[in-house]
Parts: C-alpha cells; sequence; structure tokens
C-alpha cells in the first residue's frame, strides 16, 4: 500500500524549520526532506548530504500505511501545514501526493523516494556525553570569533570538540589560530569513552541551528562516531529527534593538545583584571562614535587607554579600567570584534585581559561557575 500518514500540532518541528532557511545561516541548500513511516512512529528526516542532517518524531502523527514521501524542498508552501491537522496520501505511481488540510484537498508534485536513503532510525537506549542545551550554546560561542576573523580563509575554519568525563570544550580555528577557547563543566557525570571531533563551519552552523528551538534545560547526548562513520550523532534521550554532523577530516586538528593551546594563549603573555560592565560601556560609546572606522589601537600597560578616530571625532582618548604591570604595549584591534568579545562576558563579574606583544593577540578571559571562556583577538595590520 501506498505511504499514508496523519500529523497535527507539531511545534516540535521548529528546529528543523529553521533548517530550511540556508540562506539566514549561510548552509549549503538541503538535498533531502523526507517524510518516513514505521513501526516506531512517523519522522520528518532533514538532510544536507556535505554537512549532515536530522530527524524529529511527530508527537501525535500517525501511520496508516508506512513508507516514505518526498516533499519538495524549493516551493516551502506546504510548511504552512504544520500547525493544522494533515492527512497525506502517496498515490500509486509515486508522482503525487494528495493532501487534505482540514477542507481544502489538493496534489503536491512529488518523485519517488527509492533513491532517498533512509537514516537508521534507532536511538540509542544508554547516554553519551550528557549536555544540556544551554551548555552546548555556550561551547559553540567559540565558532562566533572564528566567522567573524580572517573572512578570506573561511574555507579552513573548523570547530575542535572534546568530550570528556564532567567536562566538554570547544576550540575554534583556522588552523593556523585559536579563535575562541570555551570550556563547560557539564551537570551529568555520567562514564563513557572520550573522544574529539572536528566540524566544518557550516557543519557548526547546523548543529547550532538544530538546537534553536530547544528548551534551555533538555538534555542531549552526543556519541563517538564509531568505525569508519565520521559522523558525530547527536539525540534527546527519548530518541525524538537526532542530528548527525559530518566530521572535517582534519588529522593535524584531529589530535590537538588541549595543554599546548592553553599554553600558548598563557605563556609570557602580562595580565590585569578588568570591570567587565565599565568596558563593554567605553566600547558601546565608541562604537557609536567611530562607525565605520574601528581600527582601534589599545594602550596597554600602568595606564591603559584607547585611542579613537572617526568621521566627525579626530583623536580621541579613553581611559580604560584595567592596569598591567609592565611598559606600556600599543596593540591595534578592530573595535567591533571587541565588543563581540565583551557581550560574551558576565558584566557582574570580572574578566581578565593578558596582552603578550604587538604582533600577538590580546585575550578576555572569564570564569563564570562551570564556564570558562578565553576569547583571542587577532591584532590589525597598521
Amino acid at each position: 500500500m501506498p505511504a499514508h500518514f496523519v500529523f497535527s500540532d507539531n511545534k516540535i518541528i521548529g528546529s528543523l524549520v529553521c533548517l530550511l532557511a540556508p540562506s539566514s545561516f549561510q548552509l549549503e541548500p538541503l538535498k533531502h526532506l523526507l517524510l518516513v513511516g514505521n513501526e516506531r512512529g512517523l519522522f520528518l528526516h532533514v538532510t544536507n548530504t556535505q554537512d549532515g542532517g536530522a530527524f524529529v518524531k511527530f508527537p501525535q502523527g500517525r501511520v496508516i500505511s508506512g513508507g516514505k514521501m518526498l516533499l519538495p524542498v524549493k516551493d516551502k508552501s506546504w510548511m504552512g501545514f504544520l500547525d493544522k491537522v494533515v492527512q497525506l496520501k502517496m498515490n500509486e505511481k509515486g508522482n503525487l501526493i494528495h493532501a487534505v488540510v482540514g477542507e481544502d484537498k489538493f496534489d503536491i508534485t512529488t518523485m519517488p523516494t527509492d533513491d532517498f536513503p533512509d537514516f537508521p532510525y534507532t536511538p540509542f537506549t544508554t547516554p553519551g556525553c550528557v549536555l544540556t542545551v544551554d551548555e552546548v550554546k555556550k561551547l559553540l560561542i567559540a565558532s562566533k570569533f572564528a566567522a567573524t576573523e580572517m573572512k578570506e580563509t573561511e574555507e579552513n575554519k573548523s570547530t575542535y570538540l572534546k568530550f570528556e568525563k564532567g567536562k566538554a570544550v570547544s576550540v575554534a580555528t583556522n588552523h593556523g589560530f585559536i579563535f575562541g577557547h570555551i570550556i563547560v563543566k557539564t551537570k551529568s557525570q555520567n562514564d563513557f569513552d572520550e573522544f574529539q571531533v572536528v566540524l566544518t563551519q557550516s557543519a557548526t552552523k547546523l548543529l547550532k541551528t538544530s538546537i534553536l528551538e530547544l528548551a534551555g534545560d533538555q538534555e542531549l547526548w552526543f556519541f563517538k562516531p564509531e568505525g569508519n562513520n565520521s559522523r558525530l550523532v547527536v539525540q534527546t534521550p527519548d530518541g525524538s529527534m537526532m542530528f548527525w554532523l559530518n566530521e572535517c577530516i582534519s588529522d593535524g586538528l584531529k589530535f590537538i593538545n588541549l595543554s599546548n593551546v592553553t599554553n600558548k594563549l598563557s605563556k609570557e603573555f602580562r595580565a590585569g583584571t578588568v570591570r567587565t560592565g565599565e568596558m563593554k560601556s567605553i566600547m558601546k560609546n565608541i562604537l557609536t562614535l567611530v562607525q565605520n572606522e574601528t581600527k582601534t589601537p589599545f594602550i596597554l600597560g600602568p595606564t591603559s587607554q584607547i585611542q579613537y578616530s572617526g568621521e566627525f571625532y579626530k583623536n580621541g582618548v579613553r581611559e580604560i579600567p584595567v592596569t598591567i604591570d609592565g611598559e606600556d604595549l600599543r596593540i591595534v584591534v578592530d573595535a567591533r570584534y571587541v565588543n563581540d568579545a565583551l557581550e560574551e562576558l558576565d558584566s557582574s563579574a570580572p574578566s581578565v585581559l593578558k596582552v603578550g606583544g604587538e604582533k600577538m593577540p590580546i585575550i578576555f578571559e572569564q570564569v563564570r561557575g562551570n564556564y570558562a571562556i578565553r576569547i583571542p583577538l587577532m591584532p590589525m595590520a597598521v
């Protein structure tokens, strides 16, 4: 019998609907969009073959006759179905879907699904590394800075993730410099074999997009790629949502030594404590004044200051709330990136500003409970 499905009230698919706006997230166009019905229920299956994919179970879906249906990706008008009672039935030839939506009846042109592979819809029953959605979002902050710095090397950027008991670590890099370094101490203390993966920038964005609509305390299970399978698999504990991310093949990054990363970002650096909230306010005011003239010299030392100029404001000087021992050091950075870095820090808590040399990055660091963030910002050419 041809596939025949009924579903309604499917708010859970909000995350996957986000995946259907690739221009918003700079993702590759989606290749597959399948409805799959089997003995486990009714699932929406979204696949971007380059970066990964996802499936989600319809909580009120009913499978009258099992099978697969391919829904059009280019024409998204059918997305209006998703908050209504919908009945879809494939015709015998497999080229039309008969749709009933409330009082409306119409046909949707489709294609045979024989050539579209199924993801094995078998959820794991024991957890791997357990993180909440909020913890994952914190972990992925590092990738934000790889996305802003050195845009000409976008294809080389990756997000390195390491999962171990009680802790997850992310490092964003362009294979030559570290842009962000995040450590999240996880609430879960379950046992699993620690593992590490490297994701492309687009696969990282796919992960971010997939969890946009999930509650912050929703648990996600992360599983180590097995054998020749280079997919990082993530699922909800009940198996109602699962997505997978194709790994970036990069042996050099695959075995990155985190202690070396920490040492490189700390060795021979001088440091001072920053009043974070006051620093945020100063940077916002400077950005307002300089507008597009964002190349900004920082003078960091015993009496630290920012020098700035804009179209209408020239030779501006503003002292900043940090004291660093030693001689004054002049480092030119982009004020926008400094502002972006500060936005990720807690205004009510102090942070640490580190400097090493004119051609070395300035580094903002802050520890907040179970969460540590380190954001290096490269100097600009003068």
